[in-house]
């Protein structure tokens, strides 16, 4: 019994190790060709890509002596496609009290996602907090390394452009890229409480490290992590910070043709309130505000509901609000829509005679980083000493 049987494997051996071979020489194949593959992004009318980035700020320590993680925020970015040609909404959730922000971008198949102002492009693109998505520059062809020009959009405009080296680090499904810059440095404007010297301060970034990680199945960016150490001109001196940034792709919907439709007269009718907000046309733009409806895209149906609830905010006991200014009352409410443009509600509260206390909030709790943010969006004219915390009274 046993000899027809070791007779049989012995007839049938050399068709299956040459099956085996075949099949690995298929897999092989495969893989040779998803590492080839070349990183071009992939534009879908419809689809909605979802992105996490997260921030890390250490403290600077002294050589061999272990960072202190002094504070950490998380952000989400929707990039929804509106068309073929890469016309697409970009919609950043930013960390803290700040409402999200909406912008159009236009993305090309080469890697770059440029603002748009009108029917044209910008040179540079939206930064979400110190990430840019043009830093991700991709690679020509198959090349393992090559030299690029990244447009960075946190510094100054004339700090914007690098020249720097790509390598390629790793190959495959997800090829994964790394560059790397000694220092940006520039000469920043800032609040009174903040100057160091003749109004200005120092700020330099040191030892840029960025990898990223590109997934040619999706034609999308997959992860990526930006390090450096941030300087900082104080009047104690130079403060100096760690930062680390990181991007991870969360999501990937595809929406139908009726959702897509639907999504692209939504992003319209919003960018039309924020261009009139911009512009002054505070009574149009509450006007829209309130006749707009939900939306089946929860991104911007949680911005429609704030626009509301910043437009109508009202300052309840216990709260918490940041005073920004004592004018007059005809003044008051201009600075409250503009304090309602830069993303956060405001409320104003009159005071005997003609003045009145304009005051962006309630917050349910204090933030320095909202503090910071008001400071620095709003005019020179309300940097004075009356920017501070206070809180609503309990009532009995």
């Amino acid at each position: 019994m046993a000899l027809p049987l070791f007779q049989t494997i012995q007839r049938y051996a050399p068709w299956v190790v040459l099956g085996v071979v075949a099949l690995m020489g298929v897999i092989g194949i495969v893989a040779f060709y998803l590492a080839l593959r070349p990183c071009v992004v992939e534009v879908k009318p419809g689809q909605i890509v979802r992105y996490e980035v997260s921030k890390k700020i250490f403290a600077d320590a002294s050589e061999g002596d272990e960072e202190a993680l002094l504070r950490e925020e998380r952000s989400t970015v929707s990039l929804i496609m509106l068309s073929a040609d890469g016309l697409s909404a970009m919609l950043v959730a930013p960390p803290g009290a700040r409402r999200p922000d909406l912008r159009f971008v236009e993305l090309k198949r080469t890697g770059q996602v440029l603002l748009r102002s009108g029917e044209t492009s910008l040179s540079h693109g939206p930064k979400v907090g110190y990430f840019d998505f043009n830093l991700m520059s991709l690679p020509p062809g198959l090349d393992q390394a090559w030299d690029a020009e990244v447009h960075y959009g946190y510094p100054p405009s004339s700090k914007r452009s690098h020249s720097t080296h790509i390598r390629r680090t790793h190959n495959g499904s997800i090829p994964r890229f790394r560059w790397r810059l000694p220092a940006i440095e520039w000469v920043d404007q800032t609040p009174p409480e903040l100057v160091a010297v003749d109004g200005q301060r120092y700020v330099q970034m040191q030892d840029l490290v960025m990898t990223y990680g590109f997934d040619t199945s999706r034609g999308l960016w997959d992860s990526a992590r930006l390090r450096f150490r941030a300087g900082v001109e104080t009047p104690e001196g130079l403060l100096r910070h760690r930062v680390e940034v990181s991007l991870k792709l969360r999501e990937v919907e595809l929406l139908t043709g009726e959702q897509l439709r639907e999504a692209r007269q939504a992003v319209n009718r919003i960018d039309r309130i924020q261009s009139l907000m911009a512009s002054g046309n505070v009574t149009e733009a509450r006007s829209r505000i309130a006749d707009e409806s939900r939306s089946r895209i929860p991104e911007i149906t949680h911005l429609l509901e704030r626009w509301r609830a910043d437009v109508n905010a009202q300052a309840g006991p216990g709260d918490f609000l940041i005073q920004v200014a004592t004018i007059s009352e005809q003044r008051s409410e201009a600075l409250r829509w503009h304090i309602i443009a830069e993303g956060y509600p405001a409320v104003v509260l009159r005071k005997k005679g003609a003045l009145a206390v304009v005051y962006a909030g309630p917050f349910a709790e204090k933030r320095s980083s909202a503090l910071a943010d008001i400071r620095r969006r709003l005019h020179r004219d309300y940097w004075h000493n009356n920017t501070f915390w206070v809180q609503v009274p309990w009532h009995d």
